[in-house]
């Protein structure tokens, strides 16, 4: 029979094997960062499309949508974007997303049991090629419609509270990671294998992108670049 120590050590094992797939924990399975700054591709956007990127910073995937677009969504008004003309979306762990490092017990809560969730959303006006030279960045040109399906695929992430009036709004959770972004809470909880990626997936589904529900953004990433829809 195993002693208390053998079971830890398998425990922290298990955890750490795991967690090579997690995008809440810095991984050392990791889309590979370009060496020189990404050019934007030189096709240009038609009038009618939607043109969006997805990003990976090595262990997090997430999306970049045109402000324009989301505006265009009245439950968007919450989240302050008359002004900019770029959001960039990331979900994931509240505590992973909102704690330097980590510890055991926060890795086997993001395992092994549904955890609080937000969704980190960054507003920003350069092109999203020189906001992210040295991410992995892939565009893709959505019809309108596609566009608006993912956007509100998108608002079921939002959790919502209402005011005085019976009228719903997003929880605004206070000043997120970059100068000019939020946090906010999400409706769905965290959940091992729920990453950012698979939520990142799901969302390029509902806009018409097929992509399998991968849990490592390596193998999200690898997928997205075969994609014929991919602009380049």
């Amino acid at each position: 029979m195993l002693n208390f120590q053998q079971v830890k050590w398998l425990l922290v094992s298990f955890a750490a094997v795991v967690s090579l797939s997690s995008c809440d924990v810095m991984s050392y399975i990791k889309t590979p960062l370009p060496t020189a700054p990404h050019q934007a591709p030189v096709t240009k956007t038609a009038k009618e499309s939607v043109r969006i990127q997805v990003y990976s910073h090595g262990w997090h995937a997430g999306l970049v949508i045109p402000a324009s677009a989301m505006r265009k969504h009245a439950w968007t008004n919450d989240l302050q974007i008359a002004n900019t003309k770029y959001v960039d979306f990331g979900w994931g762990s509240e505590e992973f997303y909102r704690t330097e490092g980590f510890t055991f017990p926060m890795l086997m809560r993001g395992l092994f049991w549904p955890t609080a969730a937000v969704i980190h959303m960054e507003r920003f006006n350069e092109s999203p090629y020189h906001h992210y030279p040295y991410s992995q960045l892939e565009s893709f040109d959505l019809t309108q419609e596609e566009a608006d399906r993912l956007i509100t695929e998108l608002s079921k992430t939002f959790a919502r509270r209402p005011d005085a009036l019976g009228n719903r709004h997003v929880i605004n959770l206070g000043h997120g990671l970059k100068p000019d972004s939020t946090y906010y809470r999400s409706k769905p909880r965290y959940f091992y294998p729920q990453t950012c990626n698979v939520w990142t997936a799901n969302l390029l589904r509902a806009g018409g992108i097929k992509v399998k529900r991968s849990t490592r953004s390596p193998k999200l990433m690898t997928e997205l670049r075969k994609s014929p829809r991919l602009v380049r």
